[in-house]
């Protein structure tokens, strides 16, 4: 009988992850539901702070705090020649419109791309073509 702080929830497995769970249970001896409930902590915390930081990089891109990918691209085609340039530096006060600068074609090569965020991030790609 489940806790009243605890909810039982029930997720279907490719057997080979399934198989992996249960080895890992074994060498660690310790429940399956242990070892699935330690890895999905770790999980949603991981995701927690890759989105807190994606929502600090667009905000930072909103401000004008970065650098353009033009600046960048022009950079890196330096790299490996004899005229290999300094890295680039966000100007103060920019006002060009990074996102909009190189927004892809395609959203299977944009993983931020609006189609596939939040709704609270999509207006700050309103001019994807995702």
């Amino acid at each position: 009988m489940a806790s009243a702080d605890t909810r039982v929830m029930t997720a279907h497995l490719p057997v080979a992850l399934a198989e992996q769970v249960d080895a890992l249970a074994a060498r660690l001896e310790r429940s399956r539901g242990w070892v699935v409930k330690q890895a999905l902590a770790a999980y949603v915390e991981r995701e927690t702070e890759r989105y807190r930081l994606t929502l600090e990089a667009m905000a930072d891109v909103d401000a004008g705090n970065a650098v353009s990918h033009n600046d960048v691209k022009a950079w890196a085609a330096t790299l490996g020649t004899d005229q290999s340039a300094k890295p680039p530096e966000v100007q103060p006060n920019e006002t060009t419109n990074f996102l909009a600068e190189q927004a892809p074609t395609d959203c299977s090569t944009a993983p931020l791309c609006a189609s596939r965020r939040s709704s609270s991030l999509r207006s700050a790609t309103a001019t994807s073509p995702c």
